[in-house]
């Protein structure tokens, strides 16, 4: 189950030789163009250093602050909504944002990883993984899984001790733990769930899967 922790947690990623790692999603529903796969998600990993990502951090604060916004979203950038704050900027600067992080981004040389699925597949995968023992995962759940297995099973091979931080696919008020048996060698304890506002590497691995 769930546990909320202290927002202090958020302050382990700056700890030096640390690994952090940021994890986001997105969706492609229907299919909006030809060439792509219909139906499709994609979920990414942003793997860096916390040295690195502590200085990324605060250029990306810097750049918010001056724009006054509260935090980047590509999504937003590229195409506010009514409600959106990045409608209050104009184009040109939305250009200029999106730039700026994109080259941030290439800049720090992150490892990224990602898996993805369209949705008629994971039917299929999902029936043959039945043939073996009950699976009781949806779509969006089930791909989370693999994603975060794969990730434990990497990053348990490194000394350094090392982060997950996921976007939240629900509200929460703070930093949450999830339980993973095979997570418990994290900071924290397992992967942690914050609100990408809170957190810069969240925003960064919004950018990488919009992308």
């Amino acid at each position: 189950m769930p546990r909320e922790v202290s927002t202090d947690i958020l302050d382990e990623l700056a700890v030096p030789g640390r690994r952090v790692v940021f994890c986001d999603d997105t969706d492609l529903e229907g299919k909006p163009v030809a060439s792509l796969e219909p139906d499709l998600r994609i979920l990414i990993a942003v793997e860096l250093d916390s040295g690195i990502y502590a200085a990324a951090a605060q250029q990306m604060a810097d750049y918010l602050a001056v724009l006054g916004m509260p935090e980047f979203h590509a999504t937003e950038i590229a195409n506010p909504g009514s409600k959106s704050t990045w409608r209050a900027i104009d184009p040109e600067r939305r250009i200029e944002a999106l730039t700026w992080l994109s080259d941030l981004l290439s800049d720090l040389g992150a490892k990224i990883s990602f898996v993805r699925i369209p949705k008629w597949q994971f039917g299929e995968l999902k029936a043959q993984a039945q043939q073996l023992e009950p699976v009781n995962l949806g779509f969006k759940q089930g791909l989370r899984r693999v994603l975060l297995r794969c990730l434990f099973e990497e990053l348990q091979q490194y000394a350094e001790p090392t982060l997950i931080v996921l976007d939240q696919e629900a509200p929460v008020a703070g930093p949450t733990v999830e339980h993973w048996p095979e997570g418990t060698f994290l900071v924290g304890g397992g992967p942690i769930v914050a609100r990408s506002s809170d957190v810069a590497g969240l925003q960064l691995a919004d950018l990488a899967v919009w992308s």
